[in-house]
């Protein structure tokens, strides 16, 4: 790949990720025209694509993509994902098994072919299209207002179907909708952390799978829709120790890094650098200053406080009683602002208040 194409490719993924997916489509395919024969560019081309609910373009991308290499199982899902969303469930349940049969443990594929068996109906729930999905003819995708779910092509058949036992399709949801669920992610020295920003999400709905070199996010939501998140991280992390926690607005992932180097984006082809001394002392890779410690401030502040008052108790403990009563009267009168041991100062009048610089003081009982 030459440099100007994977610029172009960065370029693209970084706005796919801001979900500009228009942006991100200009990007990939300026990349496209440059290095043709890039499985990578294609595959995030269909997804931006699908994205934007151009179908059957996320197919022609898909297909593209095997052929430059007809065991690349994502390119069976785009494949398949596309043609279930163009109503062709046979030949998208064909892709998504070929899909399985390179990688058996792919829960994106699981999912993808269990809603083609919900579509088929029993007895074709567990059959292999004969039909090849390439040379498959592309029907019009129907139109459909943009809301937070896919609806699902009609089937031809008017009669309902009856699919004893089968799971029960949900429709598919969007983030080009009125609702979106967004991703942030920022990273330590040590860690590389991804917040899913989403309300109330329980365990038992969400999937999370965390590989070496990547993150698949999959949440039924309450509305009966899904949404999944597929990312090919840019560096690798440590799947066994991640921490995953479920919060009320968000659920945060937070993975530990294999080597201490610096991310430029979340999701790439490895373009990493070495931590400077400078950043590995910081906290995270954000720009702003420096946080202040407040919890060592505050502790400084109640030992200098500890000290001035030590010195006031000495003074008061070796006074006479002349001082002792200067002290009281002053420190009662000034509302703590001042403090005197001149009785002689003090005993004839009312001592008024002292504010610090700046500042202006009232009786509690001024209007």
């Amino acid at each position: 790949m030459s440099e100007k194409s994977q610029s172009l490719l960065q370029k693209g993924n970084d706005l796919f990720v801001d979900e500009s997916y228009e942006d991100a489509l200009k990007s990939y395919d300026a990349a496209a025209q440059l290095d043709p024969k890039n499985e990578e560019i294609f595959l995030k081309r269909s997804a931006c694509h699908f994205k934007l609910e151009n179908f059957d373009k996320s197919l022609e991308d898909g297909n593209q993509v095997l052929k430059l290499n007809s065991k690349n199982e994502k390119g069976h899902l785009r494949v398949g994902m596309a043609l279930f969303q163009l109503g062709k469930f046979k030949e998208a349940k064909n892709h998504f098994d070929s899909c399985l049969a390179i990688d058996s443990n792919h829960s994106q594929a699981k999912t993808w072919a269990r809603k083609c068996g919900a579509e088929l109906g029993p007895e074709n729930s567990f059959s292999t299209a004969s039909t090849s999905a390439t040379d498959a003819s592309l029907p019009t995708p129907s139109t459909s207002t943009t809301t937070t779910t896919t609806p699902s092509v009609p089937s031809s058949n008017p009669e309902p179907k009856q699919t004893v036992g089968a799971p029960e399709e949900k429709p598919q949801f969007t983030q080009s909708g009125t609702l979106k669920i967004r991703h942030e992610w920022y990273q330590t020295p040590t860690h590389v952390t991804v917040s899913v920003l989403c309300k109330n999400v329980k365990k038992e709905d969400a999937k999370i799978q965390i590989k070496e070199r990547s993150l698949l996010v999959e949440l039924s939501l309450p509305t009966g829709a899904e949404y999944q998140l597929d990312l090919q991280l840019e560096g690798s992390v440590d799947p066994n120790n991640t921490k995953i926690s479920f919060l009320s607005t968000r659920i945060e992932i937070a993975m530990p890094k294999l080597k201490l180097l610096h991310w430029k984006n979340l999701e790439g082809s490895g373009d990493q650098t070495e931590y400077s001394n400078a950043q590995s002392s910081s906290s995270t890779t954000s720009s702003h200053k420096p946080k202040k410690n407040w919890d060592k401030i505050l502790e400084d502040d109640k030992d200098e406080e500890q000290d001035i008052n030590q010195v006031f108790q000495s003074i008061f403990a070796n006074g006479t009683d002349e001082q002792k009563k200067a002290m009281m009267k002053s420190f009662t009168e000034s509302g703590g602002t001042v403090l005197s041991t001149n009785w002689d100062e003090v005993g004839s009048k009312t001592v008024k208040g002292s504010p610090p610089a700046g500042m202006e003081m009232h009786s509690w009982n001024e209007k």
